[in-house]
């Protein structure tokens, strides 16, 4: 069936509302265009996590606290939480782990929403490389699509979606090989990707470090049970 399809395969992504999909078309020659549609944002159930949290807001805390650690640039308590919301939201959407999700972003920008590469046109929290996304991207507003802008990349919502969609697509080209998944993502080769994947997995022990630091703590104090007050001596 080979020769039925052009070697041109193309793709796109189309940013609607606060959603992304991925689009796939495959054009054949005989005997007309034909476009295959390929939607990747359907909802998955998040990966087991390594620590059992009780709740999302719990989630959230604990990630914000994360982020209050590592962060090159101070923030307050708001915008700790936003990011932390998006990435756990996208990573249980597109069934991306949670600690490579915050790896890579924490390798990317320092966990700084604003960061800016000028020279090579990066933004945000996942340091999105603009001149080349840009023409797989859109907003559908009014039933109209949109050029995505972009100054919208410093919107926390739009960045983590629009990065981790991109994560996700990369890892899925490489059939779930993180290494070269997460390879593919810097964008990097040879010796400077090898550098790359080492501070991702030094993201990561430390990611799942802190994470189990935390929970044993938890359970500390959970097993404790309340502070009884000191008795009064008579």
């Amino acid at each position: 069936m080979s020769h039925w399809i052009a070697a041109r395969l193309e793709k796109a992504l189309v940013l609607t509302g606060p959603f992304l999909f991925f689009k796939t078309r495959i054009i054949f020659f005989f005997p007309a265009v034909l476009f295959l549609t390929i939607t990747f944002s359907e909802i998955f159930l998040p990966p087991p996590s390594v620590m059992a949290i009780e709740s999302s807001k719990s989630q959230i805390d604990f990630l914000s606290e994360y982020i209050a650690l590592h962060s090159r640039t101070p923030m307050n308590s708001i915008i700790r939480a936003r990011i932390s919301r998006s990435l756990l939201g996208e990573s249980g959407e597109q069934n991306v782990p949670i600690y490579l999700a915050v790896a890579v972003v924490q390798q990317e920008s320092g966990f700084d929403p604003d960061a800016l590469n000028a020279t090579s046109q990066d933004y945000g929290l996942f340091q999105v490389h603009f001149p080349f996304w840009r023409r797989y991207f859109a907003r559908k507003k009014e039933g109209k699509l949109l050029p995505l802008h972009p100054e919208e990349l410093f919107q926390i919502p739009v960045n983590v979606h629009v990065g981790m969609m991109i994560l996700k697509h990369d890892l899925d080209l490489e059939k779930n090989d993180l290494a070269k998944g997460i390879g593919l993502y810097s964008g990097r080769k040879g010796e400077a990707r090898s550098v790359y994947l080492d501070r991702i997995y030094k993201n990561e022990i430390a990611f799942l470090v802190f994470m189990s630091l935390k929970e044993r703590s938890r359970r500390s104090v959970k097993s404790a049970g309340p502070v009884q007050p000191p008795l009064e001596i008579p």
